[in-house]
């Protein structure tokens, strides 16, 4: 797979990873919760990773919001900061 395309094919994959999570990067990227230098680290770590069939399978599995990303995600601490944020931001009646 061409770079071009497999970085495309990654940052869908880490996009998907957030929705399941319910996290909505665009809008995260807009509060500066995370800049430019974080999606294209993310994304790269997700190009890195070995376990993209597994990725997958899991995010197909989630009917409903997950409340955690999986162990084998290699963003899962990004992912879990932004999922406290959203719970910070929903408790003081904010949205993320």
């Amino acid at each position: 797979m061409p770079v071009t395309r497999t970085l495309f094919h990654h940052a869908a994959l880490v996009n998907r990873m957030a929705q399941a999570l319910g996290i909505d990067m665009s809008d995260a990227l807009a509060r500066g919760l995370v800049d430019g230098e974080d999606w294209r680290a993310a994304v790269l770590r997700c190009a890195r990773c070995e376990n993209t069939d597994d990725c997958l399978h899991w995010m197909a599995g989630q009917l409903e919001t997950a409340e955690a990303p999986p162990d084998i995600c290699h963003n899962a601490a990004l992912f879990r900061a932004l999922q406290g944020h959203a719970t910070a931001t929903a408790r003081d009646g904010g949205a993320l």
